[in-house]
């Protein structure tokens, strides 16, 4: 966790936590920017894992925001996989992804994922058309920031 705030290209990081499956950057207007790992899941188990202690982090930043008087705003969330194990399409796999989409949407209408390649952007979309969740993904880190915090203005009361 960081002692101070400090400055990024995305803007103010007010906490950073470094998981086995996730780093997570916290900014101050409520981006949680989730960078994969390259460590691979050894099972379904610590897949389901690797969601529960981001849930955790999510909802304690979410509620330390809320006790601090920030204004009622969602979070965003950057999903960044740029740097994860080779991609896997076995249909368990994809099935507890799929399992854990409808509570990252209980969290945030605002997600975009950032991919490497083409190919990671065509399996996040067929995954999304599967399910019908409704997420952005791109290559570039520049489109993912801008795109997040607009859905976030978007979804905002404060937005209108």
């Amino acid at each position: 966790m960081l002692d101070h705030m400090r400055q990024s290209a995305a803007g103010t990081v007010v906490d950073f936590i470094e998981q086995t499956y996730f780093h997570i950057e916290l900014y101050a207007d409520g981006l949680v920017w989730l960078r994969r790992t390259p460590e691979p899941y050894a099972t379904l188990n610590e897949v389901r894992r690797g969601y529960y202690e981001f849930f955790e982090v999510a909802d304690q930043f979410r509620d330390k925001r809320t006790a601090a008087g920030a204004p009622p705003a969602p979070l965003g969330f950057l999903y960044d996989v740029r740097k994860s194990p080779p991609p896997r399409t076995d249909p368990e796999f994809e099935q507890v992804h799929e399992d854990f989409r409808p509570r990252i949407f209980h969290r945030t209408s605002a997600l975009v994922v950032l991919v490497k390649t083409s190919a990671g952007q065509m399996q996040m979309t067929r995954m999304g058309r599967k399910d019908g969740s409704r997420f952005a993904t791109t290559q570039s880190e520049a489109d993912a920031v801008a795109w997040v915090r607009e859905m976030m203005a978007e979804a905002s009361p404060l937005g209108d």
